[in-house]
């Protein structure tokens, strides 16, 4: 058979690049959607940039991290601000992670190429997905994690070409890359330290591409996020780093073991044997080395749990040390079996191969398996409102309604009407009004909404439900009912639960009660417990009953047991017939007159049931209704549920 012309080969690898890239897009749609969902994390995002370009307050520090003491760099959000003055919405900007990673994965085929070949290259892009799922990247929202894998492999991209051409200019291009990553993700500073490492294997100048490359990787850092750098220095140099976590796992990660064999391997391949495997073969090792074995080192400190989110950015360096690794393996062993070899040959050399051969890795990549965990109609699709689906949630409540702040501060609930709150009034603030919103001291309307399994709906739907909007066999439900408690005046009172005996702290406190400034929603409440990482705290909340002005009906309260929220029961409940039931999981507002009665609800803050980034300083979620109502709903977030036997230990009507 005859060997492709040149011409053509370099044809259908430049295809193959493109179709490695459609095939990655579709992988990404696949795991993301066609539109962003928002966390608690892109709603801070979203924050700074309305505070950017509507108050002219931008910051060079970004957001706090999962270390108490260390802050994120502002690049990220510098960059999400500047494509928001430009014009692009939040779901442009989706599209555009999704093509990020799409050149994440070729800018790793074609760092393969220059390390090994193309077959070796198509195989590492092949890998880069596999292993961003190990590492648990989530395709569905619009966080910083995401740009993470196109900057390692574009840092690995020319730190290879440097090495293996000489040139000072790329290994400083990469290090001022790996700078700017530095302030995406505190997590890539050990990786961006390493990239003047890979000046050593040049083949002259090596101290001048060094300090070129160090010059630039520090100037790119501290000068795009100063203050950032100056606040996590202050911490080190006076002491106020945070200790270990209280509970750490102290072991490493899956991923970080399988990165450190991949690498090691390659490393000594390139040092025993520098005849037959370039100086090229140890870029992998000095850039992704120091990074894998500091975060693992961490992680058996206790200082960082032990996930392979903390490896994002050497995804693509990983890939390529395995491919170089296990390929080489290969190779010996088809060294030394002929048959073998003589059919590796005639592949090679046929053209009816060639183009299947580059092409069929971009359709393993757009077909690899996605866990039911992952992607549109998800359970974690579920625990997340999506841009339109906002947009629907604020036309109902405040057109439909006719709703204004207050009223939506105070009447809405769900499992994430926390969120829904921080979007539709944050970052829409409307015209605030301190008297009561629906009359004569009652607390009027409420609309209980979630995101419910679009299967699990009745048809018809019951009176009082509208569906909002459904995509991806999911839909935003919500009931429109009134309400006995009033949200606007209750009783606070918080205690550590390590003093049993202290009194606890007591506020009158209420949601919209007191003059806001302009612009200010209180979506933390003045007296609450503040949001504070490894708090152990009862929170115990008193609410004023109103009972109907003729006393008959019932109502029925219900504290879900949320897998992903803060879960709590009811303490006590007074007034008329009323009583707790299901072992402190719900109650009965049983009037046996007009009047008022009360109902305690409790939250223990920091525990399994409420851990730290569940609570938010507002009045966690709770159903209230008529008992067909509120079985109802317990059949919708049937989904959203985890068992019930942290309330075991709870007694009804005591203390804990």
């Amino acid at each position: 058979m005859e060997t492709p012309p040149r011409n053509d080969a370099r044809a259908l690898w430049r295809a193959s690049l493109v179709a490695l890239a459609l095939g990655t897009l579709v992988l990404a749609v696949r795991l993301g959607g066609t539109s962003p969902l928002w966390s608690s994390d892109t709603i801070n995002d979203e924050k700074f940039i309305r505070t950017c370009l509507d108050q002219d307050a931008c910051y060079w520090f970004g957001m706090g991290t999962s270390v108490e003491w260390v802050q994120h760099g502002a690049n990220f959000l510098h960059f999400k601000t500047l494509l928001r003055f430009l014009g692009a919405s939040d779901t442009a900007l989706h599209w555009i992670l999704h093509a990020m990673l799409a050149l994440a994965v070729v800018f790793t085929a074609l760092a393969g190429l220059r390390l090994s070949g193309r077959l070796p290259g198509v195989v590492a892009a092949m890998l880069v997905a596999p292993l961003l799922l190990v590492t648990d990247l989530h395709m569905d929202v619009t966080y910083n994690h995401r740009v993470l894998p196109f900057l390692g492999a574009l840092v690995l991209l020319l730190a290879v070409r440097a090495v293996a051409r000489g040139r000072t200019l790329d290994l400083a291009l990469a290090a001022g890359l790996a700078g700017l990553a530095t302030n995406v993700h505190m997590e890539c500073a050990p990786f961006a330290v390493a990239v003047p490492l890979v000046a050593s294997l040049m083949p002259g100048g090596r101290l001048r591409a060094a300090g070129i490359a160090a010059g630039a990787l520090a100037a790119a850092a501290f000068l795009t996020s100063p203050a950032a750098w100056v606040s996590n220095l202050s911490a080190l140099v006076h002491h106020q780093v945070s200790p270990p976590l209280a509970s750490p796992a102290r072991t490493v990660s899956g991923f970080g073991v399988v990165a450190v064999a991949a690498l090691l391997a390659v490393a000594g391949l390139a040092i025993g044997r520098p005849r037959r495997f370039p100086r090229t073969w140890l870029v992998p090792a000095l850039l992704a080395g120091p990074k894998v074995v500091a975060t693992e080192a961490a992680a058996l400190l206790g200082l960082i749990e032990p996930e392979g989110k903390y490896h994002i950015e050497v995804v693509p360096v990983v890939a390529v040390a395995l491919v170089l690794g296990v390929g080489t393996l290969l190779a010996v062993a088809g060294a030394a079996w002929p048959r073998g070899r003589r059919l590796t040959d005639r592949l090679r050399s046929s053209r009816a191969f060639l183009a299947p051969a580059l092409l069929a890795p971009a359709v393993v990549i757009a077909s690899w398996p996605v866990s039911p965990g992952r992607g549109p109609g998800s359970e974690r699709s579920l625990t997340m409102l999506a841009d339109q689906e906002v947009r629907a949630l604020r036309r109902f409540v405040m057109t439909d309604l006719g709703w204004d702040p207050t009223a939506t501060l105070r009447g809405l609930r769900g499992p994430l009407a926390f969120d829904a709150l921080d979007l539709l009034v944050n970052l829409d603030p409307g015209p605030w009004r301190t008297a009561e919103s629906r009359g004569a001291g009652r607390p009027g309307q409420v609309v209980t909404f979630a995101k419910v399994r679009a299967a699990t709906l009745p048809d018809p739907l019951p009176p009082g439900f509208r569906v909002l909007a459904s995509a991806g066999g999911v839909s935003l439900v919500a009931q429109v009912s009134d309400s006995w408690i009033d949200m606007a005046r209750f009783r606070a009172c918080s205690a550590p639960r390590s003093s049993p005996d202290a009194p606890p702290s007591c506020v009158e406190t209420g949601i919209a009660r007191d003059p806001t400034a302009p612009g200010e929603a209180p979506t933390t409440l003045p007296g609450m417990p503040p949001v504070q990482r490894g708090q152990d705290i009862t929170l115990r909340i008193e609410f004023a009953v109103h009972f109907p002005p003729n006393g008959i009906g019932v109502r029925e309260v219900w504290m879900p047991p949320l897998a992903h929220g803060c879960s709590g029961r009811v303490d006590d409940v007074r007034g008329g017939r009323s009583r707790v039931v299901d072992g402190g999981r719900g109650a009965i507002l049983d009037p046996d007159g007009p009047g008022t009665g009360t109902l305690v609800l409790e939250w223990r803050l920091g525990t399994p049931e409420c851990g730290d980034w569940a609570y938010k300083g507002f009045v966690p979620f709770f159903a209230e209704g008529e008992p067909g109502s509120v079985r109802r709903w317990k059949t919708l977030l049937a989904p959203l549920l985890a068992p019930a036997g942290s309330l075991q230990d709870w007694n009804p009507g005591g203390h804990p």
